[in-house]
């Protein structure tokens, strides 16, 4: 059953529904959340706050603006937003820094690439992390990934190819230097 079909049967009281939709996207928006507060508990706090406000608002889903997966991921991110300005009110959220969670499942394998890959999220701009995150992690559209945001597609577009032009930078920059380490001391070595 679809996400659309499942919010259908919530807003008419069916609450094993819920459970579903609640099983089928509460790790997701959990890590999401992660990334964007870095503290575990107000994660949790956010995701769980996410998902009952998603319940509670069930009614107001439109499935013709977009998915049941954008409008939770929506909430999440508002509801991030919130804590996060009570959390640091002198900061902006365009200042505050984020340390992400896990990411992709290749990098995972490579336990030297996975620390590289979450040092560089970490490090992007805020705008383009979330816009990375949102896309490529959590496999939005760029059209959701905009309604989120709250910016235009264009927009949201321009993040993910320049989030993504900085991530493959700052771990390519790494591995030339290693390259060029490795190259200097076999040269040495053959002195």
């Amino acid at each position: 059953m679809t996400d659309e079909e499942l919010a259908a049967l919530v807003a008419m009281g069916n609450e094993p529904a819920f459970e579903a939709l609640y099983e089928r996207h509460k790790k997701q928006l959990f890590t999401f959340s992660l990334r964007f507060l870095a503290d575990s508990a107000l994660a949790q706090d956010a995701s769980q706050e996410a998902l009952l406000s998603a319940y509670r608002h069930i009614r107001h889903f439109q499935p013709g603006k977009g998915s049941f997966r954008q409008w939770l991921y929506s909430i999440v991110f508002h509801e991030c937003c919130r804590i996060s300005r009570q959390r640091t009110p002198c900061l902006s959220i365009d200042d505050k820094a984020v340390l992400p969670g896990s990411w992709e499942p290749q990098a995972a394998s490579d336990p030297t690439m996975h620390l590289e890959l979450e040092a560089a999220l970490g490090r992007l701009k805020l705008d383009y992390r979330l816009a990375v995150l949102l896309t490529k992690v959590h496999g939005l559209t760029i059209s959701e990934t905009a309604r989120v945001l709250g910016i235009s597609s264009t927009n949201a577009k321009q993040r993910v190819f320049r989030g993504l032009s900085a991530l493959r930078e700052m771990l390519s920059a790494p591995r030339e230097r290693i390259g060029q380490a490795e190259s200097h001391n076999r040269h040495e070595d053959e002195s």
